[in-house]
């Protein structure tokens, strides 16, 4: 009695009348659905629904009319206040209108979430009819067959909307079949609207939908659908659209797919898709459209539009309804009567149209302008014709427009064939490999076939290798924010061999989630050679310089090398506040799950939004081992990566660095030329003076010039001292002592006169006799000339000192200097202990003296002024 009681109080909220639950019922699929016969039902399910039965499932029976005294006092279905057991109302269940009409739905409300059902919610599925009338709401929002959409997913199908609708309030939403989404998926497809929007005030007006709301998990996915009707407005703010009215910048994504819009719309902002779209996540694909302007002002967000104008004479020859069917891989959604019907219909009652002549293989794309379109199947399948390595009808790629090498690898030239690859990879030839055979321009390049690898499934990764043989790409602009996941010149590749290429700083990529140079490294891999000098950004998660993102794989660890690779553009993710836009980094946006090696990597790139400053390279997700070696960054706080300054970067510290052991050579940079190290061994080799800040060179056959940070010097005899001579050039056969940090050694025509010189080179032949032969060494008592020891070599390419003690039977024991205008060097040393001692003082002659003189004084090898 309580529950009953509860209902009751509960009804004049929802509906005014007396509650009755329709009568008939019939079991489909296990679920049990009320019968609809006539327009006294229509009412008792909505009230039903209301009083908190949100999951009944209804069938029309037949077609319904509604009389004036069913409408005047309607409620929705689903129709949200009041609430009933504490939740709000809303419709949960399946309305299936067995493609039945409802007419006479006349009604005037002030009531937000309005039409023939009001929120909508949590899989519901509304389909199968057709609807007309006149709404009329004068202050309130979101009206339409649908009012609102929310939460989890809604489908809606197969409606025909021929509704009339008024909007009297300022700044609301109305849609010929939905008003406004919010929050989860919404499913439009097969929808058509033949009415009219009369908007006298500010309104947000869609022939499909009104409005999507912002909220970072809505997603709107309308497909097939038709606007044919008329929506007017004369209010400057107003937006108008044939598909749909307004999305905000938040929306997840507004995918408008295989759609038609040929509706006439009159209002100051106007479009035959979005009147107005702020979110770059939308997208138009395979649409066609009756009019002038496909999106209405301020719609510059989008960026992925693939909508054709068409005409009335293509639309009344059946060529229109032909492709809306084959663009989709053949469907039979789309019909029309030949010659009967003017224009496209999805009514399914009306024929499919076929092409009659020649058509493509694989696409049945039409060739030629010798074909028609009829109700009869009459196609000719002829062969594709090939031009510059596609069909010209179709645009399929022909895999005979160049022959591998002999080694199995396409050799690419040009900005044409590079796109013919990346097609030939994506029509399924997974593991191509190329080659780059010239430095390549991409500007005015058709980048649709890029990304190159398809990341719907791991089976369509790109496997194979491209190789670009230390070529460059320029103006690749590569940008499409509503992508899927996994967007880069390289989609998703898995096993890959990607080695010696960049891009410059003319070129851009810019996705959505996953997004680098590679979008997703999967399964393994080797990269070398491979920079980046391009600007990433990305919407979500996963930007990175080189890579979005990098796993082993879903099932075990897999070996990942990145070997002397490179980034200097700026890196960046737009939504760093939300939870799936915090990882961004100047190679990755994070490593997970694999072995990592990494060599010979460095950064100049500027992170923005990173997740932390210690992530500045890229983000351990979990799982992932390292092995680094030889790797740099400018910014940051990465562990095992040695920060850097720009003098050091330009000044050969870091091509050095980044050679490591100096066994494997493969960074250069001529300093002063180059501002950062490269890959070209055309370039000058980086040489280190040492950690002492001297060293000796000695060669018997090139002449020498010293570029960077050092300078070269010989040795004369001057009295008992040994001075060292600054010299500009290096002429062969001259033994030097040089100084500094970094430097190259380049090849000159030298001119300085060494004649005086005393420094002696070796061919790696000289062996001391451990008394006279003196090599350069760091000892305690600073950088000198020391003894050798018997029988040592003095390697090859270095330069020593021959000198025969004058001062006596005891040998010299070293000759020590600083490095000025008038270096000294002391003779003749007898005692050890004077080599450690930084007490003992000898005056400029070489004398031993008991304490400082006025003038010039030697100590501990080094001149002091008293």
């Amino acid at each position: 009695m309580k529950q009953k009681l509860f209902l009751l109080l509960a009804l004049p909220f929802c509906w005014a009348s007396t509650w009755a639950q329709p009568s008939g019922t019939r079991i489909i699929d296990g679920k049990t659905y009320y019968e609809i016969t006539n327009g006294d039902d229509l009412v008792s399910f909505a009230t039903y629904v209301n009083a908190g039965n949100m999951s009944a499932n209804a069938i029309l029976t037949t077609d319904i009319s509604l009389s004036s005294s069913q409408t005047s006092s309607w409620k929705p279905i689903g129709c949200w206040t009041p609430k009933v057991n504490n939740a709000n109302v809303m419709y949960k269940g399946h309305f299936d209108g067995d493609n039945h009409e409802i007419t006479g739905f006349n009604v005037t409300v002030n009531q937000d979430y309005y039409g023939l059902f009001g929120v909508v919610s949590e899989g519901s599925v509304i389909e199968n009819f057709k609807i007309s009338g006149e709404i009329t709401n004068s202050e309130k929002s979101n009206f339409g067959v649908i009012g609102y959409t929310r939460d989890t997913e809604v489908n809606i199908r197969n409606i025909q909307s021929y509704l009339t609708i008024n909007n009297n309030g300022n700044d609301k939403n109305a849609g010929g079949i939905l008003g406004s989404g919010n929050t989860g998926t919404t499913n439009i497809d097969r929808c058509a609207f033949f009415g009219r929007i009369n908007a006298y005030d500010k309104t947000n007006a869609g022939g499909i939908v009104g409005y999507f709301r912002n909220g970072n998990t809505t997603i709107v996915n309308i497909t097939n659908c038709l606007f044919d009707g008329t929506i007017t407005s004369e209010i400057s703010d107003s937006h108008c659209g044939g598909i749909a009215g307004y999305g905000g910048a938040n929306v997840n994504g507004v995918k408008i797919i295989n759609c038609l819009s040929l509706g006439t719309l009159t209002a100051p902002v106007t479009g035959q898709f979005f009147g107005n779209i702020r979110n770059t996540g939308s997208s138009i694909t395979n649409c066609y459209y009756l009019g002038d302007n496909i999106n209405g002002s301020g719609s510059s967000a989008l960026t992925s539009i693939e909508a054709t104008a068409v005409t009335s004479e293509q639309l009344a020859s059946g060529e229109v309804a032909y492709l809306l069917n084959e663009n989709v891989g053949g469907s039979t959604n789309w019909h029309q009567t030949l010659p009967a019907d003017t224009k496209p219909t999805l009514d399914n009652t009306h024929g499919l149209v076929y092409v009659n002549g020649t058509v493509c293989p694989d696409t049945g794309t039409p060739q030629g302008t010798n074909v028609t379109y009829s109700n009869t199947e009459g196609t000719t399948e002829g062969s594709h014709v090939p031009a510059d390595g596609f069909c010209i009808y179709c645009g399929t790629v022909d895999p005979s427009y160049l022959s591998a090498n002999s080694d199995g690898f396409y050799e690419i030239s040009n900005k044409k064939e590079l796109v013919w690859f990346a097609a030939l990879v994506n029509a399924g030839t997974y593991d191509a490999k190329a080659k780059l055979t010239a430095d390549i321009d991409m500007d005015g390049a058709d980048i649709s076939h890029f990304p190159i690898g398809d990341a719907s499934a791991t089976s369509k990764y790109f496997i194979g290798t491209f190789d670009g043989q230390g070529h460059k790409l320029s103006n690749f602009q590569l940008v499409n924010t509503s992508a899927p996941t996994n967007y880069g010149m390289f989609n998703a590749t898995t096993g890959v061999v990607l080695k010696d290429f960049w891009l410059d700083s003319s070129c851009a990529i810019e996705g959505r989630e996953m997004v680098g140079l590679i979008g997703h490294l999967y399964g393994g891999g080797r990269l070398e050679g491979i920079g980046n000098c391009a600007g990433v950004t990305g919407k979500q998660n996963n930007i990175g310089g080189l890579i979005g993102g990098v796993t082993g794989n879903s099932g075990s660890k897999k070996n990942i090398t990145i070997k002397n690779c490179w980034t200097t553009g700026k890196v960046e993710t737009t939504n760093p506040s939300a939870s799936n836009g915090k990882d961004c980094g100047a190679l990755t946006g994070w490593f997970n799950n694999a072995i990592i090696s990494i060599e010979g990597f460095w950064t100049v790139a500027d992170v923005v939004n990173p997740r932390s400053a210690n992530t500045y390279v890229y983000r351990n997700g979990a799982g992932a081992s390292f092995t680094i070696s030889n790797s740099f960054s400018k910014n940051g706080e990465q562990a095992n990566y040695t920060n850097f300054t720009d003098e050091q970067l330009a000044n050969g510290w870091l091509c050095y660095g980044l050679n490591g052991d100096q066994s494997d050579i493969a960074w250069y940079q001529t300093i002063g030329t180059d501002a950062t190290p490269v890959l070209d061994s055309s370039r000058e080799k980086v040489l280190y003076v040492g950690e002492a800040g001297y060293s000796t060179m000695y060669d018997a056959i090139n002449d020498w010039k010293l570029v960077g940070d050092a300078k070269a010097y010989i040795g004369t005899i001057n009295g008992s001292a040994l001075h060292l001579e600054e010299i500009d050039d290096i002429p062969a056969s001259t033994a030097v002592v040089i100084s500094g940090t970094y430097y190259n050694k380049v090849s000159t025509t030298a001119t300085a006169n060494t004649t005086d010189n005393i420094l002696k080179g070796s061919d790696g032949n000289v062996t001391s006799d451990g008394s006279t032969i003196f090599a350069l060494s760091n000892k305690a008592n600073g950088v000198g000339f020391y003894p050798v020891g018997d029988g040592v070599k003095i390697p090859a390419g270095k330069a020593y000192l021959e000198y025969t003690s004058t001062g006596g039977s005891s040998a010299v024991k070293g000759f020590t200097f600083v490095f000025d205008d008038d270096a000294t060097g002391i003779e003749d040393l007898k005692d050890s202990k004077d080599l450690k001692d930084s007490n003992v003082i000898y005056n400029i002659a070489g004398q031993r003296i008991s304490k400082m003189q006025r003038g010039i004084n030697i100590v501990n090898g080094k001149k002091v002024l008293k």
